[in-house]
């Protein structure tokens, strides 16, 4: 019963520290709600490249004021907001992700479409083909670290395969490491009904997390869940560590 005394205390006590040294993480939902008036009545056009400022450094989920890009956005809440993190739409071509030039890797890519993929409405669908992929790289400021927790994706009209679906780090590298895949290249099935996926997949700054997906128009994704939170600085680890010490040594004496 001691040991089970201590170790329930160690627990306690090493989350209340850890809830002071690590913020909880902030969400925001990329719905893909764009306007053309000010109002928000005015939906933006379908087959239209997103706006590459859409989803970057999320401080209001129904922004007001001044357009962006000529542009209003909303966006969904999911327990905070993101102001480090960029969003990023582009295309990644297969046959040579790592060339860096406009003709194979880079903006603008993505385009919205307002019905048809199952339940979902205004989705991102993919404006190249077949050796292009719809690239959205989630990018965080330095300090922070982002997490790609879910999205929705659908065929259109009806279930579409042969695309690929996976999530990797650093995509423009030599070698991208990967981080998460729904099925070899080439071999994945965009659902007829919607499908949710939960990854939760994260990077930390000076890194890039990129979601690739779509050998055609004919697949899309939605609801795109992504987070952000604060990397710990190392004396709040060491904190941590020295906290849970003291506690141990402190139960041990007293038992």
């Amino acid at each position: 019963m001691k040991h089970m005394t201590r170790t329930a205390a160690l627990v306690v006590t090493s989350g209340l520290v850890l809830g002071f040294v690590t913020p909880r993480a902030a969400a925001t939902v990329l719905t893909f709600d764009i306007f053309d008036d000010a109002p928000k009545t005015d939906r933006f056009n379908n087959a239209v490249f997103i706006p590459q400022s859409y989803g970057d450094n999320v401080s209001d989920f129904s922004p007001t004021g001044a357009s962006v890009e000529g542009k209003y956005y909303n966006y969904g809440s999911a327990g905070g907001f993101t102001p480090n993190v960029k969003v990023e739409y582009r295309f990644w071509q297969t046959t040579d992700p790592t060339n860096p030039s406009p003709g194979n890797n880079g903006p603008p890519n993505g385009l919205m479409w307002d019905t048809g993929y199952s339940t979902l409405n205004y989705v991102v669908y993919n404006a190249y083909g077949p050796t292009w992929l719809q690239e959205m790289r989630l990018t965080p400021d330095p300090g922070y670290r982002v997490t790609l927790e879910s999205f929705d994706a659908a065929g259109y009209l009806s279930a579409s395969g042969a695309h690929t679906l996976k999530i990797l780090q650093n995509a423009n590298s030599a070698v991208a490491p990967f981080m998460w895949s729904a099925g070899p290249d080439g071999t994945v099935v965009f659902p007829a009904v919607v499908s949710n996926y939960v990854v939760n997949v994260s990077v930390e700054s000076g890194n890039t997390l990129s979601l690739l997906y779509g050998r055609n128009g004919n697949a899309a994704v939605d609801n795109i869940v992504f987070s952000q939170s604060l990397i710990p600085e190392p004396s709040s680890v060491a904190l941590l560590a020295l906290s849970g010490w003291t506690l141990l040594r402190w139960r041990r004496r007293k038992y």
